[in-house]
Formats: C-alpha cells, sequence, structure tokens
C-alpha cells in the first residue's frame, strides 16, 4: 500500500480513520511490533460475531500511568507527575482530559483511542480496608495503562481492517497524519517474526500449594461457610515455571490451544501478560454496561456423548446453580451503585457456553449508568469481579487474603480498552500468563493461577481436580503435561 496517506475513510475534529488492506492474521502482523515501545495485542482469537469481532494492534503510547501502593506516575515523552488520589480517580481524571465525542458510526470499531492496560486484582485494596497477609513476591504495578493515539483495528467477521489516529487536543492534524504513515510502514513489513513449534518440557511446575495444603485450605473455608461468616469463596492456587523464552511465543500458542474472545498480549517492559479469557468483565457504550459473570465448570471430554453428558450434568446441578445466582446477585449490587435505579436487570441466566477445554455456565447482567457516572466509576464500583471473590464479596476477599500464600497480582483482575468517548469493554484476567522478567530476556518467572469456588457442600478433592481442569488450556500452551505439576 502507499506509505503516504491521503484519502480518509472517516475525517473528524478527533479521529482520523483509513482501510488496511491485509494479508496476514493479526497474530503474525503484530510480530512486527514486539521490539517497539509497549507493544499492545487485544486479540478476539475465538470469533463469534458477538463477544468475538475485533481486535486491535498498538504500540508506542503518548503517555503511560502507572500505579503502585497507592502512588500513581503519569508519564508523557517530556514529563512525569506524582498523584496520591485514588488510582481509578487518576485514571478517570485522564480519560476525561482527552474527552470527545464519537462522532462517526456504529459501521465502526468500538475503540477509537484510549487507554489500554490492565488493573490488578489488588487494586482491590485500594477501594476496600483489607488486610495485608499474602506476600507480595512479583510487586507488579496495581494499575499499568498506555494511552494510544495510533493503532490498527481488525474487523474479524467482515474481514476489514483500519488505521485510526486520534487527534489529541490542540494538536495538528499533520502530525496525526504522519503516524498513521509510519504504522502503515510498521504494519506493512515482512514479516520479523517466526514462531516456534510446540516443544514438550519436562520442567516442573512449582505451586504456592501442596495438593495437601490445598484441600486444608478449601476445608478451613467450608468451615467459615457453615460458622455463617461466609457463603462462597474463590480459592485458587499459583504454578509457576522457573524460565521461559519469548512470552509471545508462548502466547501465540495459547491463542490455538484455547482460544478465547477476550484474549490479549501485553508488553510493558518489565513484565509481559498473555491472557486467553472467556470470560466479559465491563462493557460500557456511551450510557449503558453489561457485565456477564462465569460460574460454574466442566472438562470437556474427546467423546461427543461424555461431552454432552458432562454439559447436562453441569445445567442440572443444584449445587453450581445454587453459586452461580450469588454471583449475578453480587454483580447486579455492584451495578446497582452506579445505575439508574430499576435499570439493573438480568438478560441472560446460567447459558451454557463451551471452550476448547471446559464448559461453563454464563449470565448477562445489564444496567443504564446514572448521570455522572462513566467507565471509571462502573469500575470502581465493581471491582474486583463476585465471579472471582465470593460472595459477601468484601468478607470473600479477605479470606482470600488469608487463605492464599501470595498475592493474586493481574490474575483476576482486569484487562481493560477504556476509549475517550466512553466506550470501554474489559475481561477477567482468567487463562492468564504474567512473565516477569527485564524486556527481550528469557529469564524470570513465569506464573499462572487457577481457582474455583467454595460452598458448603464443596467436595474438595473434586475442588483441586477443578482447578487442574482449567489449567489444561494452559499446560497444553506450554508443552508441559499434568505429571509435571509438583
Amino acid at each position: 500500500m502507499p506509505l503516504l496517506i491521503y484519502k480518509y475513510l472517516v475525517e473528524t475534529e478527533n479521529h482520523l480513520v483509513v482501510e488496511f488492506p491485509v494479508s496476514r492474521e493479526p497474530a503474525d502482523i503484530f510480530g512486527n511490533c514486539l521490539e517497539l515501545e509497549s507493544p499492545i495485542f487485544l486479540d478476539s482469537s475465538l470469533v463469534d460475531g458477538r463477544l468475538g469481532r475485533y481486535s486491535v494492534i498498538g504500540y508506542s503510547p503518548f503517555m503511560i500511568a502507572y500505579s503502585h501502593d497507592g502512588v500513581t506516575i503519569v508519564k508523557t515523552k517530556t514529563t512525569s507527575t506524582r498523584s496520591i488520589k485514588n488510582p481509578f480517580r487518576v485514571f478517570g481524571d485522564l480519560l476525561k482530559g482527552f474527552s470527545c465525542q464519537r462522532q462517526i458510526g456504529d459501521e465502526l470499531p468500538p475503540y477509537l483511542g484510549g487507554g489500554i492496560g490492565y488493573i490488578s486484582y489488588d487494586a482491590g485494596r485500594l477501594i476496600e480496608r483489607l488486610p495485608s497477609i499474602a506476600m507480595d513476591d512479583r510487586r507488579v504495578p496495581d494499575f499499568f495503562f498506555g494511552f494510544y493515539d495510533a493503532f490498527a483495528v481488525f474487523d474479524l467477521v467482515s474481514n476489514g481492517a483500519y488505521l485510526v489516529a486520534f487527534v489529541k487536543p490542540g494538536e495538528q492534524r499533520e502530525a496525526a497524519r504522519k503516524r498513521l504513515e509510519g504504522l502503515a510502514r510498521t504494519l506493512s513489513k515482512k514479516p520479523v517474526y517466526r514462531h516456534r513449534a510446540i516443544v514438550a518440557r519436562k520442567n516442573r511446575l512449582e505451586s504456592t500449594f501442596t495438593k495437601a495444603a490445598y484441600l486444608k485450605a478449601v476445608a478451613k473455608t467450608k468451615d467459615y461457610i457453615k460458622e455463617g461468616d461466609i457463603f462462597q469463596v474463590n480459592l485458587s492456587q499459583r504454578f509457576t515455571l522457573p524460565s521461559y523464552g519469548n512470552p509471545y511465543d508462548l502466547y501465540y500458542r495459547l491463542r490455538q490451544t484455547n482460544p478465547a474472545p477476550f484474549s490479549a498480549f501485553l508488553d510493558f517492559g518489565e513484565f509481559s501478560v498473555a491472557s486467553s479469557s472467556p470470560e466479559r468483565f465491563i462493557r460500557a457504550t456511551m450510557n449503558q454496561v453489561e457485565t456477564r459473570p462465569i460460574k460454574g465448570t466442566r472438562p470437556r471430554s474427546a467423546s461427543p456423548d461424555e461431552d454432552e453428558a458432562l454439559a447436562l450434568e453441569l445445567l442440572s446441578s443444584e449445587k453450581d446453580s445454587a453459586e452461580h445466582v450469588m454471583i449475578v446477585d453480587v454483580e447486579r449490587n455492584d451495578f446497582g451503585r452506579v445505575c439508574v435505579p430499576g435499570s439493573v436487570k438480568v438478560t441472560e441466566l446460567m447459558r451454557l457456553e463451551s471452550y476448547a477445554t471446559v464448559h461453563h455456565l454464563v449470565s448477562t447482567v445489564v444496567g443504564r449508568l446514572s448521570p455522572g457516572n462513566g467507565p471509571a466509576e462502573v469500575l470502581e464500583a465493581s471491582f474486583p469481579g463476585g465471579s472471582i471473590t465470593g460472595a459477601p464479596k468484601i468478607r470473600a476477599m479477605e479470606r482470600i487474603e488469608e487463605l492464599e500464600p501470595v498475592r493474586r497480582g493481574i490474575y483476576t483482575g482486569s484487562i481493560v480498552y477504556c476509549g475517550f468517548d466512553g466506550y470501554m469493554d474489559s475481561s477477567i484476567a482468567i487463562r492468564t500468563f504474567v512473565a516477569s522478567r527485564p524486556r527481550f530476556s528469557t529469564e524470570g518467572p513465569l506464573d499462572f493461577h487457577v481457582g474455583g469456588g467454595i460452598v458448603a457442600d464443596s467436595d474438595p478433592e473434586a475442588e483441586y481436580q477443578e482447578t487442574l481442569d482449567k489449567a489444561k488450556g494452559l499446560m497444553a500452551a506450554l508443552g508441559v503435561e499434568s505429571a509435571c505439576l509438583s
């Protein structure tokens, strides 16, 4: 394609959009960006037209914001500021500083410039007072967002693609046009990335729990439930591979072994995130919000008859139904804090959704935001998602801090894009690897967590097995067999 762009598909006060002819998969095109600053890939690796439709590629954000221990740093190319305000509020203020109206039609994609990054599970302690017991051994930031003003969006249903530049307030349009030209050059280059084939590994995965210790933690949780302290707790364990190669090699395989509508790869320098999540956290379009909690799991089977029987068993399970309804009530309550009274509704209840290695029960809760509330406010009101805490939420989080030996970090937090125009989508960060290492290094730990909801009639052995069932897609991407668990 010509490198100089003259004809725009859409040109508004805030956006320049051109069509981009593609002959390769977005996952291969993204390989051209891996050595650039803070490359991100929001990847609908499971295309269904309903949840999985768009993918986004960006790099070299014009601003980054990250937070740890309540201190938020905001950096541009020329400035650095420090704030001790609640990071959710800082994030909201940054979005409002570049606020724009969506002036183009619904035929174009929902992301048209804004923040892309994650909020860690442990950011929940910035909202609620929680005990500090579990070890914070990875020290990843609670928030990390890049703000992108030039990026590519792929419509995987129509097979179309766009290059988009966000024109910042007071910026010359020529600067935005040059960003599009640079983006076109980068993405049009001959491929520089070659993914590697899956190679089985004999490395042993180390867990934060022995099996005996996990069973003991489940038993302790059940004691709390019997005492009336809580109704349900999501209990997880972390597996670690001491070192691994290129994190994007791993992500490339993850999207093949465990495709999902909310997949993502984020490289923020000192750590990388590779996620293949099936679970939406919150979606916002103007003043409408939606969440899709997942609760209830069965493994898949290679036998069609057995696979169908497992799905029917999940649908008919009283335990899973009760657990699921509790979480739906948590999500309704969270939305009720920021939505117009009476607008919060359950539009789908316990829909069966099947993925590569598991069946899930999924519901949909919607609401209409009250005037003055936007994406940052609904994130703060709802974070972290109830499906991965338990009920009642705050008490469940207190028990998680007590029962799990290490902080969760990004796991069960959220991977988020939030546009300057108020559009947002986000996932619950499950089926997620985090590589903590200097950039371009192959040395450093690679972590993933798996967990499940514990209720009064939970069987400890079955709960432990559920965590292993959920780990299958992740271990397949690693080339590690279940026998390598320690």
